[in-house]
């Protein structure tokens, strides 16, 4: 009888044990729960904050980002060389190219691969603009980056013959790309054979040069797209 006694005595104890260890699981799967769930909403979260830092424009996509104070849209691409070489770029835009609304007439097309491209910059009316040499440096930079052999100058004959460089005109070489800036009463984006005529009004040369610049790539991805 003092054994039984005794065998019911410990059930209490048993009983207790498997209580706490029932409540120790419990409050581990709750713990590793929360866990998981913490994990889902920061992937969920970063998803959506990524997608709220990219901007979609003809097929390209633009990262946001800042440099210093200057918000700024990069757009990364790649492109291999005659030689075999792959070069990889970053390709820099200071408006959003979704915002972007200065007119383009014609496709752009550049030459190829160390082609020669003539830039003839008419400084009349633009020189008091305080973003023209950003964007003209910004057009001499994404010319060369791409290969392409650029030789700079102006439409004035005068004011070449004065500053010893390259008097540039439409009509110099058709059979050579010619990109010409110059101040005009609206701003926008023209072409004519081999000729682009980028015309800057109210100094919106940095809008002007730098849709010159996206619609370029645009064009280009859509030929890729169009030969398979």
């Amino acid at each position: 009888m003092k054994r039984r006694a005794r065998a019911k005595a410990k059930k209490p104890d048993d009983k207790s044990e498997e209580k706490k260890q029932f409540i120790e699981k419990r409050d581990l799967y709750m713990i590793v729960g929360a866990i998981v769930a913490l994990i889902v909403i920061f992937m969920v979260a970063s998803a959506i904050f990524k997608q709220i830092g990219k901007i979609e424009y003809g097929g390209l996509t633009f990262v946001k980002d800042k440099f210093g104070d200057i918000p700024i849209y990069r757009h990364g691409y790649h492109f291999t060389t005659a030689s075999g070489e792959i070069i990889n770029y970053n390709f820099y835009v200071r408006v959003n190219p979704k915002e972007n609304n200065v007119p383009v007439s014609g496709e752009i097309v550049f030459p190829g691969e160390g082609g020669l491209v003539f830039l003839g910059i008419n400084g009349t009316g633009l020189g008091k603009c305080a973003q023209s040499n950003i964007a003209l440096a910004g057009l001499s930079a994404f010319l060369k980056n791409n290969q392409f052999d650029v030789k700079v100058g102006t439409p004035d004959k005068q004011e070449a013959r004065n500053l010893s460089v390259t008097h540039v005109t439409c009509d110099l070489d058709e059979t050579k790309m010619t990109v010409m800036v110059a101040a005009g009463d609206e701003t926008k984006i023209e072409k004519s054979g081999n000729c682009y005529d980028i015309r800057v009004a109210n100094c919106e040369i940095l809008q002007a040069l730098e849709k010159f610049e996206v619609q370029a790539l645009v064009d280009a991805k859509n030929r890729r797209l169009a030969e398979g």
